[in-house]
């Protein structure tokens, strides 16, 4: 029964990701910077007392105090100051929502029974007396993450849930919505009337899947027949029934079963066992059924299809997966959507989820955050020494007729490879194609080894005649220390500033040696401040020298307080 609980819990609570959602704000509107919010926001306990205090709305201030605390990581007392808020404004209009946050703050603790059961209560409390609350919706994902928690631990209670909630899940649209979408009590009266007229053949097929699961463990040779003989239920609370089926067989990693899955991607009437059937091919691992998935994607004209497809391919990693997606990028007629999806699942990135965007604005202000690009590549780097796909990759990256989305997709994997000469590479940099280019290629050209890497980010921050957007993006690249090599020295950097005439490259740069943390960047400060004529530059360094605590810089100030 825990095998097959677990098993199920796996599939059900996918949902639950874990963090905040996306409703909490971390300071409430209007707080501003005074006093108050402020020593709330670092946890201090005299500052929740002076936002409690009768000045405001003492229920709104207490609230936002416990957010704040939750937002901090200062779980137990979050919780603790929701349950106050409770008991002290009962009427209050942040009661309904206040049991979900402190369930939030409850299931944040070190795992125990006791912290783990408070929260689930207070989820059936809030269900029981205000299904109508805002947080209603998230508070069902939480609880199959709280009752996932509670089962591993040995809960029988929570196991037990986790099997109804499986046996509703094969009633179409009897699942509760985890993820968002199609709230309200129509949804949720729906589900209950599908349940009601699902119930026999629903615990019928929760007899089925546990007992097909229980077979699976024993391996025997009767798992993938009884898998078939399950997908041929096409009545209307079987859906569940035939997803769950899949999975056990997509384990199971023979051909046999790479044909199940590819029968029922094909055929199935319901999309959402499509869907999974898709998803779980690259599972099986076989020839035929990545030969299954090219055909389909072939023949895709649904965005949605391909994309479930060629995010499946991606996950083969092998050579001949590699191919199909190439000739799928080479082939006419495709979408630029689905040629960059396709370049992405080549490289490893595509994981089944949406792809993340990369956001390409540049704040020349502000400077631009250099790991956005590397942050996002979670995948095969092993790519970067593929020869034969770094060379593909590269075509595409220098194909001026290409669309730039494309180029600028292919490129970051084409410059990491030592493949791609940088002598290659120098022409797109001059090139200027456009900041989604560069985006991407800087940041590969930053963690290459080569000093040549470091000389080609330069010419860019020294050529006046260029944007200060770029210069500054080549800037930012130039003096990261998170690749192979270290990056510019802090000597360096002082030179560099007495060269630029950029006040908006200047300022960077200083935020910049104010960020490292060798002993010469206290000096290279120092020197600044004792030159510099722009009083605004000036007093930045200033800043810079009073945030490093070094005590030569506290000396330097001094003299320049009292001279």
């Amino acid at each position: 029964m825990v095998g097959t609980v677990l098993a199920t819990m796996a599939l059900l609570a996918g949902a639950w990701a874990g963090s905040l959602p996306s409703s909490f704000a971390q300071r409430p509107e209007g707080s501003g910077t005074g006093s108050a919010w402020e020593g709330v926001a670092r946890g201090s306990a005299a500052a929740v007392a002076e936002y409690e205090s009768p000045q405001g709305d003492a229920a709104d201030s207490l609230y936002r105090a416990a957010r704040t605390l939750l937002g901090r990581g200062r779980y137990g007392e979050a919780a603790e100051a929701y349950a106050r808020l409770r008991a002290r404004f009962p009427r209050s209009a942040h009661v309904a929502d206040s049991y979900y946050w402190e369930a939030f703050a409850r299931s944040r603790m070190p795992p125990s029974l006791e912290s783990l059961r408070q929260a689930w209560a207070l989820l059936r409390t809030q269900a029981a007396r205000h299904p109508g609350a805002a947080t209603r919706t998230d508070a069902d994902v939480l609880a199959v993450g709280i009752q996932g928690q509670l089962a591993r631990l040995g809960d029988a209670d929570a196991a037990e849930a986790i099997r109804l909630r499986a046996d509703l899940a094969a009633v179409p649209g009897g699942v509760p919505d985890l993820a968002g979408e199609g709230r309200g009590e129509g949804r949720q009266r729906q589900s209950r009337e599908a349940a009601d007229s699902c119930g026999l053949v629903e615990r019928e097929n929760g007899a089925r899947i546990a007992a097909l699961g229980a077979l699976a463990q024993s391996g025997s040779a009767e798992v993938l027949p009884a898998v078939r003989r399950l997908l041929e239920r096409r009545g209307p609370c079987s859906a569940g029934l035939r997803r769950r089926a899949l999975f056990i067989a997509a384990t199971k990693g023979s051909e046999e079963a790479g044909e199940i899955l590819s029968s029922a991607a094909r055929s199935d009437p319901d999309p959402d066992v499509r869907a999974q059937a898709i998803q779980w091919l690259p599972q099986v691992g076989t020839d035929g059924s990545l030969a299954f998935l090219d055909s389909i994607l072939n023949a895709a004209t649904d965005a949605d299809l391909q994309r479930q497809v060629i995010a499946a391919i991606g996950r083969y990693r092998s050579p001949h997966s590699r191919n199909v997606l190439r000739r799928y990028i080479e082939g006419p007629g495709r979408s630029v959507e689905s040629r960059t999806m396709a370049i992405s699942a080549l490289t490893g990135r595509v994981s089944g989820e949406e792809r993340p965007r990369q956001n390409v604005n540049v704040n020349v202000n502000l400077g631009v955050n250099v790991s956005a690009a590397r942050d996002r590549t979670v995948g095969d780097t092993s790519i970067a020494q593929d020869t034969a796909t770094s060379r593909f990759l590269f075509g595409i990256a220098r194909d001026s007729n290409e669309n730039v989305a494309v180029r600028a997709e292919a490129v970051y994997y084409a410059a990491l490879s030592p493949a791609v000469r940088l002598s290659e590479l120098a022409p797109l940099v001059r090139q200027r194609v456009g900041a989604a280019f560069d985006s991407w290629l800087f940041p590969a050209l930053s963690q290459r080894s080569e000093a040549g890497a470091l000389h080609l980010l330069m010419s860019v921050v020294e050529d006046t005649s260029d944007t200060i957007a770029r210069r500054t993006l080549a800037l930012r690249n130039a003096t990261d220390q998170t690749g192979q090599r270290r990056g510019l020295a802090v000597g360096e950097l002082g030179a560099l500033y007495r060269r630029l005439e950029s006040h908006t490259m200047k300022v960077l740069l200083l935020d910049i040696i104010a960020s490292r943390r060798e002993a010469d960047a206290v000096d290279a400060l120092i020197g600044i401040a004792r030159t510099e004529t722009d009083t605004r530059l000036r007093d930045r360094a200033f800043t810079g020298l009073g945030r490093s605590r070094d005590p030569r810089a506290v000396r330097f100030l001094l003299d320049v307080v009292n001279p």
